[in-house]
């Protein structure tokens, strides 16, 4: 076992790295700094994930879009935040997985470049087989 921790980076690449980052400040709170590799901004406590956006190069074509989902405290904050935005959703939804397993509620939404994003609220709790 190599001990996984967490993730230290994850980086997306735009046509326009300023216009997600906008998105992504307006939408779910997360400030970008700029850096020397593109627009920077921290999500979670200590050691926090940094979220890279980097422009995309001229040589690439198409980069297909990612997934991210977040964990967050409300989903149904999150969509009352997102519907005061006019930021195209889904109301939260409720899933159970295998009666022993973690009950989430989520929010899903698309980034300006397509990103899925996935908001979810996780709730420990056992059910009856």
């Amino acid at each position: 076992m190599i001990g996984l921790v967490g993730i230290d980076t994850i980086e997306l690449y735009s046509n326009d790295p300023s216009r997600l980052a906008e998105f992504y400040d307006s939408a779910l709170g997360i400030a970008f700094e700029t850096h020397d590799d593109g627009l920077v901004g921290y999500v979670g406590h200590a050691p926090a994930t940094r979220l890279l956006l980097r422009e995309t190069p001229t040589l690439v074509r198409h980069i297909a879009a990612t997934s991210l989902e977040w964990l967050i405290e409300d989903a149904a904050r999150a969509s009352l935040h997102l519907e005061s935005l006019a930021v195209a959703h889904t109301s939260p939804a409720s899933a159970d997985r295998d009666g022993w397993a973690d009950a989430l509620t989520h929010v899903t939404l698309t980034d300006p470049d397509g990103n899925r994003i996935r908001l979810i609220e996780r709730h420990v709790r056992r059910t009856e087989r």
